[in-house]
């Protein structure tokens, strides 16, 4: 059995294995059907079942309003991390060539469909007890296999990957549904008083606990009406679409690092020599410090560089609350990483990592086109809100725009 991917970068194992497992699951683009009809690469996008589209203002790029074209529409139900609800994640970008390497050319949206999951109340107090502490001994679920369905390896059967789980199960209590609210007591019933009068006009902050908060509430009025949504635009409006995939997905298997050469396995006789020698203090010390940091921002990409090259025909990768395969440490993102990701612009959560395109994305996308006129990113980065929020009405569906980080190819010096 292959190590847990924590073990990657460690130095001190004694077993040698073929290839390690990490916690990523792997996409993969594929002609052939998968049993999953709603994840795909390019082509129209779909919305769910008896899901209104989301608002027009999500189809346009930021930077010219003109609509997008899709790059990915997703099935990301995890029913582990967020049980009771239903979530689809989509990615578009703009086609006009002066938007390119502009921030706002690529978004993210989220839909995200919240259902009540009925929990069973326990019997007594020592039964609460016992209950949590069966689930807080129970290991850590595999997100990528729980939403995926990927399997480890010596694992049979032909489960799709990335088939829906349809509707929200009825498992464990849902924490973001809705409350019921409390059932009224004579206690929760105020008393009438012989000074109050049916007759006289009530003052709204009466009732109300003396707060800066409510006393700004009241200040302000009362609040506005909600803005009106543009609708989705037809399809005419929009260009040709790229030419659509399906999605396979597998975990992620890559061959561990070498282990440095121990000094005192060598020969009687036989020693290390360094690559270079060291500078005097002139010409070769000064020149490698000028490059210091581009040999950071090398290091980052041939990292990125070895890890695809382990599985090159991928075209996402996909970790919830994981880290992504940065493309480089020289730009915006990489040197900002993770605080790039803004909170939820709805709840003001923290926003988490769950997946990203790479290069194979764009040979899959860009199949039917000529020239080198197309897409010249090296990753792009989905950071999503971390609490799935969904507020409203239960079972109300819900559409969020999120957060999206995109690494472009490095220009030629």
């Amino acid at each position: 059995m292959p190590p847990n991917a924590n073990d990657y970068d460690s130095d001190s194992d004694d077993e040698t294995y073929d290839d390690y497992e990490t916690e990523v699951t792997l996409g993969y683009a594929s002609t052939e059907p998968t049993g999953d009809e709603f994840s795909q690469l390019g082509g129209h996008p779909s919305w769910p079942s008896d899901a209104a589209p989301p608002p027009g203002d999500f189809a346009k790029c930021r930077v010219c309003s003109k609509p997008m074209s899709l790059l990915l529409q997703l099935d990301a139900e995890l029913p582990a991390e967020f049980p009771g609800h239903e979530r689809k994640v989509y990615l578009f970008t703009c086609r006009q060539k002066a938007c390119r390497r502009r921030e706002g050319s690529v978004r993210g949206v989220r839909w995200t469909k919240a259902t009540p999951v009925t929990a069973k109340e326990p019997s007594d107090r020592r039964q609460t007890t016992t209950n949590s502490e069966a689930i807080s001994s129970k290991p850590k679920a595999d997100l990528g296999a729980s939403l995926f369905g990927a399997k480890p390896a010596g694992s049979t059967g032909s489960v799709n990957p990335f088939a829906p789980s349809g509707p929200a199960s009825n498992g464990s209590g849902n924490p973001f549904a809705p409350r019921p609210a409390p059932k009224s007591t004579p206690l929760s019933v105020p008393a009438p008083t012989a000074s109050t009068s049916s007759s006289e006009p009530t003052d709204p902050a009466a009732d109300l606990p003396a707060t800066f908060a409510s006393k700004a509430r009241i200040a302000a009025g009362p609040p506005p009406p909600p803005t009106p949504t543009t609708p989705w635009p037809p399809e005419p409006d929009f260009p040709s679409p790229y030419p659509s995939s399906h999605i396979a997905a597998e975990k992620e298997y890559i061959t561990p690092p070498p282990k440095p050469l121990d000094p005192s396995a060598l020969p009687p006789g036989v020693r290390l020599l360094d690559a270079e020698p060291e500078g005097d203090g002139s010409s070769g010390s000064s020149k490698a410090d000028a490059s210091a940091f581009e040999s950071v921002a090398d290091k980052t990409f041939q990292k990125f560089s070895d890890r695809l090259a382990e599985n090159p025909e991928q075209v996402l990768r996909y970790h919830f609350r994981g880290q992504p395969l940065l493309y480089s440490k020289a730009d915006a993102l990489g040197k900002t990483w993770p605080a790039a990701m803004k909170r939820c612009g709805k709840c003001g959560s923290e926003r988490v990592f769950e997946l990203q395109l790479v290069p194979g994305a764009i040979v899959e996308l860009e199949k039917e086109e000529e020239g080198f006129e197309g897409m010249d990113w090296g990753t792009v980065v989905l950071g999503v809100c971390g609490w799935d929020c969904a507020e409203g009405a239960a079972g109300d569906a819900v559409w969020r725009e999120e957060w999206v980080g995109v690494q472009w190819e490095v220009l030629g010096k």
